[in-house]
C-alpha cells in the first residue's frame, strides 16, 4: 500500500484505550470485562485482551540485542539452525544402530542415545525404554559407522556421571566429540525419590569427570538440568523455570566448592526443557530462562561464555494422549513451533505414539519431519528472537521473570533446591496446580480433542509393540569381567571400560560407597499426563463392551420439533460420547408415541429440548419413563434448570442435569460406578 493510501485514514482519530474498553464492555451486554476478556493464567499471572507500548516501554529488553547479556534474545548475534535431536531409543546395540544410520541420512543431526534403567543403574522396569548396554563394545556396535566427530552426541546418564561417560570415551578412542553426555541426579531425586548413595559422593563423582572433561574432552557437556519431572508432574511454566534455576545453582555451587571455576561450571550444564502446549507462556518461558540464568551466573563470577545457557528443547509428554494419538502430532507441531521461536539450540520432537509403544520408524519420520518442515520450509531459523519486541510477548517474558525469581528465592532461603524437595516445597507448588489444571480439564474448560471433546469412539486405538533383544549377541556377555574395587581416578574408569569390565560390576562397586548411605525424600513428583483420568475411564467403556459384547448405551429424548431440541441434543451426544458411552440419534417424541419411546429406550436417558419445552413436558415424561421401566434407569436433563422448574423436575424423578459448567468427568465416573454395581 503506497503512503497516500494510508493518508485517507487519517481522518479517522485513533482511539485511546478507555475508549476501546468502554466499547468492548457495551459489547458484553452486562458481562464482566475482568471475568470475560482477561484471562488467568497457571502462572497466577492475568493476562489482558490488548497490549500497548505503553505496557513495555520501561522494559530493559527492548533495547538489548540478540547475542549480548544477557541473552534474552537468545546467545548468538545471528540465529544458527538448531540441532534435530530425535531419540534413538533401539532396544539393543546393532537395532540403535541402524536406527541411527537411518536417521542421520534423514536430517537428523545428533546422535541421541536413550539408555535403559539398568544401564543407568537403576532398577529396571515393565515400561522401560531404551537401548540394554553392559560393555564399551556396545557402544562400539552403536557407534559402528557414524562419524562421532561430525555427530553430537546426547546421552544422559542418570545419578552417576563417571561409568556411562568412560564407556563413551573408551569407545571413540582418541576421537574429539562434542555434545551432552550428562548426569543428572536432582532430577532423579525428584522423580524416583532416592538415590543410591549421598549427594556429597555424587557431586565428587561428577566434578571429578566434569573436570577431566575440560581439560580433554571440552566440547562436552556433563551435567543435564532437566525440567521435565516437575513439568509432567503438571507445573506451571514458573514453578518449572524456579526449580531448573535452583537446581542449576546447587550443581554449580558444589562443583566450584570441588575446584572447578565458575567457567568451567557454566560450560559444563545444558538445560533441558519440556514445552507445552501455551505456546506465548512456552515462549516466555525459555526466554526469561536465558536472562535469569546469564543474571545468576554473573553473580557467580564467570565470564560471558559461562553465563549463555545452552538450551535442548522437547516437546511435552505431559500433553500427549492415548486417545485419537494421531492428534498427538498436531500438540507436537504447535509444541516445536514455541520451542523454535523461543530460540532452543536443540529440539526433539516427541513421536505420536511416545504414551503407547517404543517409537516406529513411522511415528519417528513424522517427528523428525515435523522438526525439518519448520526449519527448512517454514524458515523459522532464518530469523534471532523473532517474537522480540511483540509487546504481549515482552510483557509476558517480564511477567514470569518477576514471578520465577520469587519463587526461586524461596527455594534458595530453604537452602537450596535438594533441601526443598527434603520439605515438600516443589511437590506441594506443583501439586497445587495440577488440581486446577485436571480440575479445567474435567470441566471441560480446557479441551482435550479426542478425549474430553469429539470422542471417536470407532477408532482403533494402538496396541503397544514391544521391542524383543533377539538381535543381542550372546558372546558379549561372556567375555564381559567385574570391577571388584573403585577406580581411584577418571583415568582408571577409562581404562576399566576398555578393559571389557562390565557396567553392572561398576554399579555395584559405587553402590557401596558411603555405607549404602541412600539419600531419600518422603515425596517424589508423579509422572502425569492431563489426559490419564479419560483414558482410565475409556478403558471401563472397552471393559464393558469385552464382557457384554456391546457398548454402554445413552438415549437421547428430543422434546418438540428437530430444529429446537438439536442444540442440546448433539451437546449431549459429544458430553457422553467423550466418557465412551455409545449415543444414537435422538428420539423425537413429536414423531412418535410415548409408549413406542419407552421400548426404544436404554437405562440411561437424557432429555433434550429448549427450556420452554422441557418446562412443559418435562416431568411428565420423566414420570411415565420411570414409571414404565421395572428396572432403574437414570434419566438427565440437558441444559441447566433453575427455581420452580427444577423443582419439578427433580420431584419428578431426574437424576441430574447436564450443562456447560457440569464437572463432565465426576458425572460420567459416576454413571461408570453406578453400571459396575448394577
Amino acid at each position: 500500500m503506497k503512503h497516500k493510501d494510508l493518508d485517507k485514514f487519517s481522518e479517522f482519530p485513533i482511539p485511546t484505550y478507555e475508549e476501546w474498553r468502554e466499547v468492548a464492555e457495551r459489547s458484553l451486554k452486562g458481562g464482566s470485562f475482568d471475568k470475560r476478556l482477561v484471562t488467568h493464567l497457571y502462572e497466577g499471572i492475568a493476562i489482558e485482551p490488548m497490549y500497548q507500548e505503553k505496557d513495555v516501554d520501561h522494559l530493559p529488553t527492548l533495547k538489548e540485542q540478540p547475542g549480548a547479556f544477557p541473552f534474552t534474545r537468545g546467545t548468538t548475534q545471528k540465529r544458527a539452525k538448531w540441532k534435530v535431536s530425535q531419540e534413538l531409543s533401539g532396544a539393543t546395540p546393532v537395532i540403535l544402530n541402524e536406527q541411527a544410520h537411518h536417521d542421520l541420512k534423514r536430517g537428523q543431526d545428533v546422535l541421541h542415545i536413550v539408555a535403559n534403567e539398568k544401564a543407568k543403574g537403576n532398577n529396571v522396569n515393565e515400561n522401560d525404554r531404551g537401548v540394554s548396554i553392559e560393555g564399551v563394545t556396545d557402544f562400539k556396535t552403536i557407534f559402528e559407522g557414524i562419524d562421532t566427530e561430525k555427530y553430537p552426541i546426547h546421552l544422559y546418564t542418570g545419578v552417576w556421571l563417571k561409568p556411562l561417560l568412560a564407556m563413551v570415551i573408551s569407545a571413540v578412542e582418541e576421537k574429539k566429540i562434542s555434545g551432552i553426555i550428562a548426569a543428572d541426579p536432582l532430577f532423579e531425586l525428584a522423580k524416583t525419590g532416592e538415590l543410591p548413595s549421598t549427594l556429597a559422593t555424587i557431586y565428587d563423582d561428577i566434578a571429578e569427570a566434569t573436570l577431566w572433561v575440560g581439560n580433554h574432552q571440552s566440547g562436552l557437556r556433563t551435567i543435564l538440568v532437566q525440567s521435565a519431572a516437575y513439568h509432567d508432574g503438571g507445573a506451571s511454566a514458573t514453578d518449572e523455570l524456579a526449580c531448573v534455576l535452583s537446581t542449576g545453582v546447587e550443581y554449580v555451587s558444589e562443583l566450584m566448592d570441588r575446584g572447578l571455576s565458575a567457567d568451567d561450571a557454566g560450560n559444563s550444564i545444558a538445560f533441558s526443557f519440556s514445552i507445552g502446549s501455551q505456546s506465548f507462556v512456552e515462549i516466555a518461558k525459555v526466554r526469561s530462562a536465558r536472562l535469569l540464568w546469564a543474571a545468576i551466573m554473573k553473580e557467580f563470577g564467570a565470564s560471558e561464555a559461562g553465563q549463555k545457557m545452552v538450551i535442548h528443547a522437547r516437546t511435552s509428554a505431559f500433553t500427549k494422549a492415548k486417545l485419537d494419538p494421531y492428534v498427538n502430532m498436531l500438540r507436537s507441531t504447535s509444541e516445536a513451533f514455541s520451542a523454535a521461536i523461543a530460540g532452543a539450540d536443540s529440539i526433539q520432537v516427541s513421536p505420536f505414539d511416545e504414551p503407547i509403544q517404543p517409537s516406529t520408524a513411522f511415528s519417528r519420520r513424522i517427528a523428525r519431519n515435523t522438526s525439518l518442515i519448520l526449519l527448512e520450509e517454514s524458515h523459522l531459523a532464518a530469523t534471532q528472537d523473532p517474537a522480540g519486541g511483540a509487546w504481549y510477548v515482552e510483557h509476558l517474558t517480564n511477567e514470569i521473570t518477576q514471578k520465577t525469581w520469587s519463587q526461586f528465592q524461596v527455594l534458595e532461603a530453604n537452602g537450596g533446591m535438594s533441601q526443598a524437595l527434603t520439605a515438600g516445597i516443589p511437590q506441594s507448588w506443583i501439586n497445587e496446580t495440577w488440581n486446577a489444571r485436571i480440575k479445567d480439564v474435567e470441566t471441560r474448560k480446557q479441551t482435550i480433542v479426542g478425549v474430553n471433546q469429539y470422542a471417536n469412539l470407532d477408532e482403533k486405538l494402538l496396541h503397544e509393540n514391544k521391542q524383543t533383544d533377539e538381535w543381542r549377541v550372546e558372546e558379549t556377555k561372556s567375555e564381559l569381567k567385574a570391577v571388584e574395587t573403585l577406580p581411584t581416578s577418571f583415568n582408571e574408569w577409562i581404562q576399566v571400560s576398555s578393559e571389557g569390565f562390565s557396567l553392572t560390576s561398576m554399579y555395584r562397586v559405587l553402590s557401596k560407597l558411603n555405607n549404602l548411605e541412600p539419600t531419600m525424600i518422603k515425596e517424589p513428583l508423579s509422572r502425569r499426563r492431563i489426559s490419564m483420568p479419560y483414558e482410565q475411564m475409556r478403558d471401563l467403556s472397552k471393559q464393558f463392551e469385552r464382557e457384554t459384547g456391546k457398548r454402554a448405551e445413552v438415549t437421547l429424548i428430543g422434546l418438540g420439533p428437530l430444529a429446537k431440541f438439536k442444540p442440546r441434543a448433539d451437546f449431549a451426544a459429544g458430553y457422553f460420547r467423550a466418557g465412551g458411552f455409545e449415543v444414537g440419534s435422538p428420539i423425537s417424541v413429536d414423531a412418535l408415541e410415548r409408549d413406542q419411546v419407552q421400548m426404544e429406550c436404554s437405562n440411561v436417558i437424557v432429555i433434550c429440548g429448549t427450556d420452554e419445552d422441557v418446562h412443559q413436558e418435562g416431568a411428565s415424561l420423566i414420570k411415565e419413563l420411570k414409571k414404565a421401566n421395572s428396572e432403574e434407569v437414570r434419566i438427565y436433563v440437558a441444559g441447566k434448570q433453575k427455581g420452580e422448574v427444577a423443582d419439578q423436575l427433580n420431584e419428578s424423578g431426574v437424576f441430574d442435569y447436564i450443562h456447560m459448567k457440569s464437572n463432565h468427568y465426576e458425572q460420567l465416573m459416576n454413571l461408570w460406578n453406578w453400571r459396575a454395581g448394577k
